[in-house]
């Protein structure tokens, strides 16, 4: 003997066909109905269902493909290429693994600026007071402003600006190796020279110009951010 239950889903009546052999069903709460074929039009809307879902499951499959697709989510976004050159077996076992992370990982350009203007006791190393004018690839497209402090960490190294707009301090954080970093101006150095050479800063850090404005206007003196 056979029982039958119906069933709603997604305003679609489905069959439910249970088999109790030679003995007799019981009615715990449930109710039996007679089996009655189903109709012409629940047929054709299992029928679309199927091909609907058919659908579905090709797409995916092309989706999921093994073919490689550029980065969605930026364009200024750089996917290194594997090396070239064969990487010594000391590397595989983690010897010197940070010194050839920061010789390979920063790009020319960036590496230079490191090496450079970022650096702890090069001739041209920027000093804490100096002021630049950072150019980005997004908005701002470009900052001025006055240098406050240089966080030296190899290609994490970064730097903070403070400027003055509208009687409001803004400061910024900038990473050398971002590829949203197009270019640094220097406009004034801190070094204690003539001419457009500032006088040198005594302090590393200077964030206690957040707190004398008068200190940060003698400093970018002339300078519009």
């Amino acid at each position: 003997m056979m029982a039958v239950n119906h069933a709603r889903c997604s305003n679609t009546h489905v069959l439910v066909v249970e088999s109790f052999g030679d003995r007799e069903p019981r009615a715990e709460g449930k109710r039996l109905i007679p089996l009655t074929p189903p109709s012409t039009s629940n047929s054709r809307l299992v029928l679309a269902m199927f091909r609907s879902l058919r659908a579905v499951t090709k797409s995916l499959t092309r989706s999921t493909s093994t073919k490689t697709n550029p980065y969605p989510f930026s364009n200024v976004a750089i996917l290194p290429s594997e090396p070239t050159t064969p990487v010594e077996p000391s590397l595989r076992k983690g010897k010197g693994i940070m010194a050839y992370i920061n010789k390979t990982l920063p790009t020319p350009e960036k590496q230079a600026l490191i090496s450079t203007l970022f650096s702890r006791r090069h001739p041209h190393r920027l000093l804490p007071g100096s002021v630049l004018t950072v150019k980005l690839a997004h908005a701002p497209t470009s900052f001025s402003g006055v240098l406050l402090s240089i966080r030296r960490r190899g290609p994490d190294t970064s730097f903070v600006l403070r400027n003055v707009v509208q009687r409001t301090g803004v400061e910024m954080q900038f990473f050398v190796n971002s590829p949203h970093l197009k270019e640094i101006k220097v406009i004034q150095r801190a070094g204690g020279g003539g001419g457009k050479e500032g006088r040198r800063m005594r302090r590393a850090k200077l964030f206690y110009l957040r707190d004398s404005p008068d200190k940060m206007s003698e400093i970018s003196a002339g300078v519009r951010g």
